[in-house]
């Protein structure tokens, strides 16, 4: 009964390291703790395996699948977010400032303006100048949107 449990556990051992992608020589040589070591041939970065659950964790950390299935939930999720925001109100907000140095003057023939006899230079305009603008939007209905969320919350 003993070597039949051995042969299963150097079995399962041998397929989590595959499934990990870890030579599985030194787990066949070691029986108590088995010692594997990273395909570098690094001793320092070597690793302990001494039950199932070990063997399990090292093999779901190392697998490229796994990895990429993680990258795929948060590009998902990101996703998700980018469909929602296209329904929540955008606001934009500006603002213009101007100094104008040199006013622009015209010259004014006399007898124009009441009170002025000759020739008289009027500024037409002013020195300083500023404005703002704000600008608040809001989808009140976008198909294209509510459809791109529900494919979102759906995958």
């Amino acid at each position: 009964m003993e070597k039949k449990r051995m042969k299963a556990w150097l079995t399962v051992t041998w397929a989590l390291c595959i499934f990990a992608g870890i030579p599985a020589n030194d787990a066949a040589n070691e029986q108590d703790h088995r010692s594997l070591e990273p395909s570098n041939g690094s001793r320092s970065d070597s690793i302990v395996i001494s039950t199932l659950q070990d063997a399990e964790k090292l093999a779901f950390q190392s697998n490229i699948d796994i990895a990429n299935a993680r990258v795929d939930i948060k590009m998902m999720a990101q996703r998700r977010l980018a469909s929602e925001s296209a329904l929540l109100p955008q606001v934009t907000a500006g603002g213009n400032a101007t100094d104008i140095t040199n006013i622009p003057t015209t010259i004014i023939p006399g007898g124009l303006l009441p009170g002025y006899p000759g020739q008289t230079a009027v500024a037409l305009g002013v020195q300083y100048g500023a404005t703002a603008t704000i600008q608040a939007k809001q989808k009140l209905f976008d198909a294209s949107s509510i459809v791109a969320l529900k494919t979102a919350s759906a995958t």
